[in-house]
């Protein structure tokens, strides 16, 4: 009989996801790091502008600061120091919107500028930024913005790439640091005692963030799964642990999850705290 392969399941592949459910009298629970793999970098790096971009600016009505927008956006952020898309930033965010300025528009309804007014642009810097986050050079972020259906010419795409770089100046030193360790010592090894061997020393920081969020996650799930004896775990996909939970006990594993956040956050004493995400659901598309 074939088995399934959960690591590699998309989760929102509502066709097959939709069919996965759990034993009788069980609940499906996804509980994920929220905004994971940035909490490690804004803790790591200490990188101002990277902290307000992800953490900072939360419920804050965004404004320009030396040619920066400062918003709860690191898509946006970027977007108004990039080549392609600083003059649009600046002329959305001088513009108006039903009487309200930018800032007024976006804490009473910032999908309108992500998912409407500035979708397709937003996309593309979502695409760049998360490029540069797994190493790609700039050759590479030409033919992401191709696969996406983008246009990107390298001469633009080494401006961003300066330009991205220029704005997280603390991200790029911190990976340059770990480059420098990997260099001498061959290997690299996180907080969480994981030894890690990149194949190339350019992907240093990405193998450092990535196997810090699995640290974080297998801390949380000894932390539950010790003191929630009725929970059946099921797997850890990366940031994310997927467990069936007897209906009637769903609020008490809640609280045991909420207990675990508080014990994790209180031992690992970071900069930024790690939140703990919680869906339920009658199948594996539903608890996402």
């Amino acid at each position: 009989m074939a088995k399934l392969n959960v690591q590699g399941l998309a989760r929102r592949d509502i066709g097959l996801m939709s069919t996965i459910i759990p034993q009788p009298g069980y609940v499906v629970v996804s509980c994920d790091l929220s905004a994971g793999e940035p909490t490690c970098t804004t803790h790591y790096s200490k990188d101002q502008n990277y902290y307000d971009a992800t953490f900072g600016m939360v419920g804050k009505a965004p404004y320009y600061a030396d040619d920066v927008l400062k918003i709860d956006d690191v898509y946006l952020t970027v977007m108004s120091v990039s080549p392609i898309g600083r003059d649009v930033m600046r002329n959305v965010f001088n513009d108006t919107y039903d009487g309200d300025t930018f800032a007024e528009r976006w804490l009473k309804d910032p999908e309108f500028f992500t998912k409407r007014l500035l979708k397709k642009e937003r996309q593309l810097h979502k695409i760049l930024t998360l490029g540069l986050s797994y190493s790609m050079g700039p050759r590479k972020l030409v033919k992401s913005a191709s696969d996406a259906g983008h246009i990107l010419p390298l001469k633009t795409a080494k401006d961003f790439y300066s330009a991205h770089w220029a704005l997280f100046s603390g991200v790029q030193a911190f990976g340059k640091r770990l480059e420098a360790i990997f260099q001498r010592q061959g290997y690299l090894v996180n907080d969480f005692g994981y030894r890690l061997i990149p194949d190339a020393e350019y992907k240093c920081l990405n193998y450092f963030i990535q196997s810090s969020v699995s640290g974080v996650m297998h801390v949380l799930c000894e932390k539950f799964f010790s003191v929630c004896d009725f929970a059946r775990f099921i797997t850890v996909i990366h940031d994310e642990v997927i467990m069936e939970i007897p209906l009637e006990k769903l609020a008490e594993a809640k609280q045991f999850m909420r207990n675990a956040e508080e014990s994790l956050n209180s031992d690992l004493g970071w900069s930024v705290r790690i939140r703990v995400g919680w869906a339920e659901g009658k199948n594996w598309y539903e608890a996402k």
